[in-house]
């Protein structure tokens, strides 16, 4: 049972992320706030990497993912 409680919010979580889930689909509010995390800039940059012509405006993804990296990087 604490298996199932555990693993239930990573999975709604991951299904309800536009890694999996088109960005365009969500409200507004949402994909805006998407667009400054860096979960939807990371699977672009995997995207980007794997494959030629799928995700446009590839650098801000790369920006914004290395900005992040840089914020949140210990010591």
């Amino acid at each position: 049972m604490v298996k199932v409680v555990t693993n239930l919010p990573v999975f709604v979580a991951l299904m309800s992320s536009p890694i999996v889930v088109p960005i365009e689909q969500f409200p507004d509010w949402f994909g805006a706030l998407h667009r400054v995390l860096p979960i939807w800039h990371m699977a672009n940059v995997s995207r980007d990497s794997l494959t030629t012509g799928l995700v446009e405006h590839a650098g801000t993804s790369y920006a914004v993912w290395g900005l992040w990296l840089v914020v949140t990087r210990r010591g």
